[in-house]
């Protein structure tokens, strides 16, 4: 298990849901944090609330979109402690509508926050760790990149998230990518795959960018899907609290795991997925 205590996390997306959790987790580990957030005010909030666990931290408006202000971000986290120990991409956007229809907008924006946002924090920051002392067990930094199930298994959430869908899996692939590719710099990677959370995401437009179009409305037929009242002995609320799983996600980063899950229910769901690719080879053998 890698000491976190002490050591400097920047998480993005930070000012609410997983990325708030992810700052509180780390502040319970000692860590001091850099919250940074497109809301300013939110990643303020939240860099408070870290400050109450006895560690430093600082909010800073970002748009991960823009490389501009992550290279921004980036001299804001060294300047204030002089070094990154783990980088959390975690900032992530979602428009609901059926792939078919999806405006071009909908589709830029999503990969310009959800795919090029990881990129810029990957593009930005790795030059600088790479210039970092290493531990006595040759780890440089990290790097943790918020995927989702979505990035997995496509379909979840009932459909109508294909622009996500195909984000979070780009995302995937990035990942893995770099984890091969900085591994002998003593740069770890990992990839982290959240299931259902309670989180603000669905409500992402408020956020969106000029150069991206208006915010749309959420189709009709979704929206009503979405507001219907749920039946929970059909359906029960399987989200998890985001401090719950920021824990999760700040324990596999102090155990240097490749991957972290955090919902446990969507193993098979996975599994699934990489039966119906198995079952395809069967079909080439026959």
């Amino acid at each position: 298990m890698r000491d976190l205590g002490g050591r400097v996390a920047v998480v993005t997306g930070g000012g609410s849901g997983i990325g708030r959790g992810i700052c509180l987790a780390a502040a319970e580990q000692g860590m001091h944090v850099v919250v940074a957030d497109i809301e300013g005010a939110a990643a303020e909030e939240t860099a408070k609330l870290v400050r109450e666990h006895g560690v430093r931290s600082l909010g800073a408006a970002a748009d991960v979109s823009d490389p501009a202000s992550v290279e921004a971000l980036a001299d804001t986290a060294y300047g204030e402690f002089g070094a990154v120990d783990a980088l959390f991409n975690n900032a992530g956007v979602l428009v609901f509508g059926p792939t078919a229809e999806m405006p071009a907008s909908d589709l830029d924006w999503m990969l310009a926050v959800n795919l090029y946002g990881v990129l810029n924090g990957i593009q930005v920051f790795v030059p600088r760790m790479r210039a970092q002392e290493p531990d006595e067990d040759g780890t440089r930094a990290q790097i943790i990149n918020t995927s989702s199930m979505s990035g997995l298994v496509a379909g979840r959430g009932g459909g109508n998230l294909g622009g996500y869908v195909a984000s979070k899996f780009a995302v995937v692939g990035l990942t893995e990518s770099l984890r091969l590719e900085l591994a002998p710099e003593g740069i770890d990677v990992t990839l982290f795959c959240p299931g259902a959370t309670h989180t603000r995401i669905g409500e992402a437009q408020r956020n969106r960018q000029e150069a991206y179009g208006p915010a749309r409305e959420i189709p009709e037929p979704i929206a009503a899907q979405r507001a219907a009242p749920r039946d929970p002995s059909r359906s029960p609320d399987t989200r998890r609290d985001p401090l719950d799983v920021g824990r999760a996600v700040l324990a596999g980063v102090g155990e240097r795991r490749a991957y972290i899950l955090t919902h446990t229910e969507t193993r098979r769901v996975v599994a699934r997925r990489f039966e119906h690719i198995d079952e395809g080879y069967d079909q080439a053998e026959a």
